[in-house]
């Protein structure tokens, strides 16, 4: 049995946030995204608690292009989901979610996030 280049790779993630240690998950109905992800590793960023979409925070990414669509995307994460936003109405962006949150932006809802 053969396996995809992303199931090769580890399937958690590690990831520290002012001084507080997480262990990540990765979901497979995402494949795509977290291999054009992981390129970036170590990653290393601003974290701002959300304005307008709840209980969350947010890495904004500007101009940064990983060369992925949507993929499992959906307006209403789950505790402890990571979303990727890949860019479109608004600038690309990571959505970690530690509460009741739907991404969203001045806008509104992304019609590509909407589920």
């Amino acid at each position: 049995m053969s396996t995809s280049p992303v199931e090769a790779l580890p399937q958690r993630l590690r990831i520290v946030a002012a001084g507080r240690h997480f262990i990540a998950h990765v979901n497979p109905d995402a494949p795509m995204t977290v291999a054009a992800f992981r390129t970036l590793l170590p990653f290393r960023s601003k974290l701002i608690h959300v304005r307008w979409s709840g209980e969350a925070c947010w890495v904004p990414l500007g101009d940064l292009q990983l060369g992925v669509g949507f993929e499992n995307h959906t307006s209403h994460p789950s505790i402890g989901d990571v979303l990727f936003y890949p860019g479109g109405y608004s600038e690309t962006e990571l959505l970690i979610a530690y509460g009741a949150c739907s991404f969203a932006s001045r806008m509104g809802r992304s019609p590509e996030t909407t589920s």
